[in-house]
């Protein structure tokens, strides 16, 4: 496994309360020290197509601060918001 998807996977466990929470992904990269841009965005979209992780855009998009919208990865099409891991 990629070091970077664990560290994703550590950032999410650090900030959510249960498996199943949604986080922002601009907090989870908060997390992260740095970590390219892109880097976080090619393990974001690795993690996506692993069967307890999703990833999905925030519904109320007025909710959304420019922090959000600038952590936002494009997968499928469409930005993304928030990170969910079901298991530890």
């Amino acid at each position: 496994p990629n070091p970077l998807d664990a560290r994703i996977r550590a950032a999410y466990w650090q900030l959510s309360k249960a498996p199943g929470d949604w986080v922002g992904l601009a907090k989870v990269r908060g997390l992260l020290d740095g970590a390219p841009t892109a880097d976080v965005d090619d393990a974001l979209r690795r993690l996506e197509r692993e069967p307890d992780v999703d990833i999905a855009p925030e519904t109320d998009q007025r909710r959304l601060s420019a922090d959000d919208r600038a952590a936002a990865v494009h997968i499928a099409g469409q930005e993304n918001h928030l990170l969910k891991v079901d298991r530890l």
